[in-house]
């Protein structure tokens, strides 16, 4: 077996190689994950459960002399709050690409494998885990810039909207450095070409020569085709159902939809009287409403949908768009399944007036001025009745980009174990991006079986540090 050994070896590190060639997303982000994995030989040490710290928030005291409690006997300081984000693994986050082929085909064929399997599967699996990376954390956060055109006439996107972008970001006292955008193809044509008579050759020849814009509004370009477009939405308006209390930190705000359908994952609500506030200074924001993003798809149908109270589609199935919305942790083929602690999301068979429950990513959650760890991100508390904004169009889809920070997301590729009974294996590592190769033969079809493996994770770390720019 030491032919199959030497020929995983070369087809992990030729996977590999394409890989890491092909990943922007994961390049671009926190890597703080990375370090949490333990023996480099045997994968991550026992446990599917980690968590991230995040700094804790303090609030200034004006003056020279601490506060003192008399009824206590002991200065007043400001309450010491962790706010971590707990990160759990599933078998969902792995993917991989399985490959078989029989002796004859092995025998003469061999020395091409490294380029006829490696390099393809390496491209796929890449693709595989920049989307999900983009669709799992990116797409959770509610801070965004819109450019909507009327009706179905669409829009181009401009200098202007990526330096909206820029200054909202600013305001939220984001970091200035390490900004980058990843934006779509047909977004970064229609911003070269508006920029063309903005820059002469010698400034930006990449514009002239290559088409793309490298760097604008304080951040770094790059261009990928895996963002999706935020879709068309059923209704744009809604409500914070009746009977409704707040809790600090929550991530879960019961919604009463004015109109039925189903509205993805990575929608964008806003409260239409409630503005995000300076995390530092904790002042209203100007005009800059206050949204989350739905983070586990909500589906609101009449009887005749196709929602069941069993978790699956029973009338018909989901179509390309939602299906790329929905966290693939979320789907089996074309149904919706139960995700755990969302058990009663895709049960729902109900009319518009039916509170549907609208889950919050946790690194989102609301925090009021009443919050002891000065984790104030809204200007006054939700309440029952709150008039909500639904972003987007009831007629066509938007082109989404993504402004962003290195702090604001994390990501991670995770070293998979290579001991496997019966199995042969081997794993390249390179720059926090890991490929795992196996063979296993089947003696008695005379096939031999490969496959390749990448395990991934990534969270939104902090909402204000990610705005998504939608224009159409």
């Amino acid at each position: 077996m030491s032919n199959f050994i030497a020929v995983n070896s070369l087809l992990s590190k030729n996977s590999l190689a394409a890989m890491h060639n092909e990943l922007t997303y994961l390049k671009l982000v926190d890597r703080q994950l990375d370090n949490l994995w333990g023996d480099k030989t045997h994968g991550f040490r026992p446990g599917d459960t980690y968590r991230i710290n995040r700094p804790a928030q303090f609030a200034p005291v004006i003056g020279n002399s601490m506060p003192f409690n008399s009824s206590t006997g002991a200065f007043s300081t400001n309450a010491f709050v962790e706010d971590p984000i707990f990160v759990s693994l599933s078998t969902n986050d792995q993917a991989f690409i399985p490959v078989s082929f029989n002796s004859h085909e092995l025998t003469l064929q061999l020395d091409n494998e490294d380029s006829r399997v490696g390099v393809p599967a390496g491209l796929r699996l890449a693709t595989q885990v920049e989307q999900k990376s983009i669709l799992e954390s990116a797409l959770h956060g509610g801070v965004f810039y819109a450019d909507i055109g009327s009706g179905s006439t669409v829009n181009k996107a401009t200098q202007a909207d990526f330096l909206q972008a820029q200054a909202i970001l600013s305001s939220l006292t984001c970091p200035i450095e390490d900004r980058s955008v990843i934006i779509p193809p047909k977004m970064m044509a229609d911003l070269a070409a508006n920029n063309l008579t903005l820059f002469t050759p010698s400034k930006n020849e990449e514009i002239y020569v290559k088409g793309e814009l490298t760097e604008f509004a304080g951040a770094m370009f790059h261009h990928s085709n895996l963002v999706p477009d935020y879709p068309a939405v059923p209704g744009l308006v809604a409500a914070v159902s009746a009977g409704y209390t707040f809790v600090e930190g929550a991530t879960l705000i019961p919604v009463t939809f004015a109109t039925t359908g189903f509205y993805s994952n990575g929608v964008i609500i806003t409260f239409a009287s409630k503005y995000r506030v300076n995390p530092e200074t904790k002042a209203k924001l100007g005009d800059l409403p206050y949204g989350f993003a739905i983070a586990t798809p909500a589906s609101v149908f009449g009887n005749a949908g196709y929602p069941q109270g069993n978790g699956t589609i029973a009338v018909a199935s989901l179509t390309a768009t939602q299906l790329q919305y929905i966290n693939p942790a979320y789907t089996a083929g074309t149904y919706l399944t139960y995700p755990a602690g969302a058990t009663d999301v895709f049960g729902v068979n109900a009319t518009a007036t039916v509170s549907i429950p609208v889950y919050i990513d946790s690194s989102a959650a609301i925090y009021s001025a009443a919050d002891s760890g000065n984790r104030q991100n809204i200007t006054t508390a939700p309440a029952a009745g709150d008039t909500l904004a639904i972003v987007g169009s009831t007629t066509k889809s938007l082109k989404q980009a993504l402004m962003f920070t290195k702090e604001g997301l994390t990501a991670t590729v995770i070293p998979l174990t290579t001991d496997l009974p019966g199995a042969y294996a081997v794993r390249a590592d390179h720059d926090g991006v890991s490929l795992r190769v196996a063979t296993q033969a089947q003696v008695g079809t005379d096939i031999v079986f490969w496959r390749f493996d990448a395990l991934s994770l990534a969270r939104l770390l902090r909402d204000q540090y990610v705005i998504r720019i939608l224009v159409g």
